[in-house]
């Protein structure tokens, strides 16, 4: 039964395309929805040449700021569908911490939306849907834009 429903969110499209359908099916089924934005900490790796060493510092705060407004806004859409939602912030390499925060709230669904990259843009953008497949084996329904 769909108890516990996990969305990661980011401000995207396809995430806020998700978020609509989060709200239909938890309210379908009367489930507990956990809402989280993962600011990735892994930017850093893209600091090449060293003399060129912006202040991640700064993005990561300005990332951690705009996790917190995403995160507000659409708690709200739950709360005011009547929908119970509790949402988090977390800091790393997303798809490890989307899995991380699925173990801790017992997800029964992850409800995520997908920018359906593929060629170059996925090679060098990555998939975070495929990472976070390879890291659980709780069912996944993504949504496409």
């Amino acid at each position: 039964m769909l108890e516990r429903i996990l969305v990661p969110i980011d401000g995207s499209p396809p995430a806020a395309k998700a978020t609509t359908l989060a709200i239909e099916v938890a309210t379908r089924f009367k489930a507990e929805v956990r809402l989280v934005f993962v600011v990735d900490d892994s930017i850093h790796v893209l600091a090449e040449p060293s003399y060129v060493q912006p202040d991640y510092t700064f993005f990561a705060d300005k990332m951690r700021e705009e996790g917190e407004q995403v995160l507000a806004a659409a708690a709200k859409r739950f709360k005011d569908a009547g929908v119970k939602v509790t949402t988090q912030l977390r800091n790393g390499y997303v798809p490890a911490e989307i899995g991380a925060s699925v173990k801790e709230f017992k997800t029964t669904l992850i409800l995520m939306g997908t920018h359906g990259r593929t060629g170059w843009d996925r090679l060098v953008l990555g998939s975070v849907a495929q990472g976070v497949l390879a890291t659980t084996d709780v069912p996944i329904l993504l949504v496409r834009p």
